[in-house]
C-alpha cells in the first residue's frame, strides 16, 4: 500500500493506492477490508489472473 499526497481545490489531500497484485486467496478480502478502511479515499489497482472471490 503506497500513499501519496494530491491537491483538490487548492486543499492538500492524503490519498491511498491499494495494490493487490497475484492469486486471490481465501481470507485475502480481511486484509483488503483493513487496508481500506485506513482511509476516507482511496484508488484501487488490480493486478489479478483472479482467484477466490466470494459474493457478501
Amino acid at each position: 500500500m503506497n500513499r501519496g499526497n494530491s491537491m483538490r481545490g487548492g486543499a492538500s489531500i492524503s490519498l491511498v493506492m491499494i495494490t493487490v497484485t497475484g492469486v486471490l486467496n481465501e481470507g485475502d478480502e480481511d486484509t483488503f477490508r483493513h487496508a481500506a478502511a485506513s482511509s476516507s479515499e482511496a484508488v484501487v489497482v488490480l493486478d489479478s489472473e483472479g482467484g477466490v472471490v466470494k459474493p457478501l
